[in-house]
């Protein structure tokens, strides 16, 4: 058997193809070998803020990715109402969807990706502030009546304050509550320094004709007057009934089914009253007199 011999030439083209045929293995796996791994651990923070700045006291964060093991459920993060930031550790170069929740404002959404081109990845998320929510927008009132109103999605660290525009219709106390003064339309503002809402009020009279008995009773073995007060519409509710005199002055509860009000004792009912009730109606009665003439 003659056995073929090759030049140095020939020789060299062959170890050159093999070499070649090497390298083409061997590169690209060295190269996956060198590379930042998909997927290893990082440190993440988000942040989450609105127009004005840091926002505090987050109520919900939840977290979910199909390429995490830690979070193919979705997860709820815990927070600190005292951080405006919350640290985690996740993974290079997987996707995370997330949702924030905050009282006041809008349910956000949406995803993010860590990236591997800085030791800690910084994460914002913004929060869109939503309109003042409050439990009316609008009020018809009769003279004297009260309503409080409420704001449903109050943000936690906001002041809220409350203003009339015309407080001889309406005046309004900082915790909401709108007391009607006279007939006539006007607008209540609530505002907490980004947002505000306007509640408008309608105050009305109402055309009543009151009568006021006064009987003697008996009260723990003591004599007593009951003041009782007619007339009063059936949805009359509140302090219905004031009284006046030089030495003293103030309001008294009625009973809101009978219109009663027992009046001290006898002795001390000597003089005058005038007896103001619901709505702004007045009655001048000398009580001991109505008394002697029973």
């Amino acid at each position: 058997m003659k056995i073929q011999k090759y030049t140095l030439k020939e020789r060299i083209c062959a170890l050159a193809l093999v070499l070649v045929i090497m390298l083409t293995w061997i590169l690209p796996n060295f190269v996956m070998t060198v590379q930042a791994v998909d997927g290893d651990e990082k440190s993440v923070e988000l942040h989450f803020m609105d127009n004005q700045g840091p926002l505090y006291s987050v109520d919900c964060l939840t977290l979910q990715s199909d390429n995490d093991s830690n979070y193919l459920e979705k997860q709820n993060i815990p927070l600190s109402p005292d951080e405006c930031f919350v640290t985690l550790t996740l993974k290079e170069g997987v996707t995370y969807k997330y949702e924030v929740i905050k009282t006041g404002y809008s349910v956000e959404d949406g995803s993010f990706m860590v990236d591997d081109t800085t030791e800690t990845n910084v994460i914002n998320i913004s929060l869109k502030m939503d309109e003042i929510q409050v439990s009316d927008d609008s009020l018809e009132l009769k003279v004297e009546d009260e309503k409080t109103i409420t704001v449903e999605n109050k943000i936690t660290g906001l002041p809220y304050k409350w203003s009339s525009e015309n407080k001889d219709i309406a005046t309004v106390e900082q915790d909401g509550t709108i007391t009607a003064v006279n007939e006539g339309n006007t607008k209540v503002i609530v505002d907490n320094g980004v947002k505000s809402k306007t509640i408008d009020v309608s105050v009305s009279k109402i055309d009543v004709t009151i009568s006021i008995d006064v009987n003697l009773v008996e009260v723990n073995n003591a004599e007593a007057v009951a003041v009782i007060v007619r007339g009063l519409p059936d949805d009359a509710t509140g302090n219905l009934i004031f009284y006046v005199d030089e030495v003293e002055e103030g309001r008294i509860q009625a009973d809101n089914t009978s219109r009663s009000w027992i009046y001290k004792t006898t002795e001390n009912v000597s003089v005058e009253k005038k007896i103001k009730v619901a709505y702004g109606v007045i009655v001048n009665i000398n009580v001991m007199s109505l008394i002697l003439n029973q």
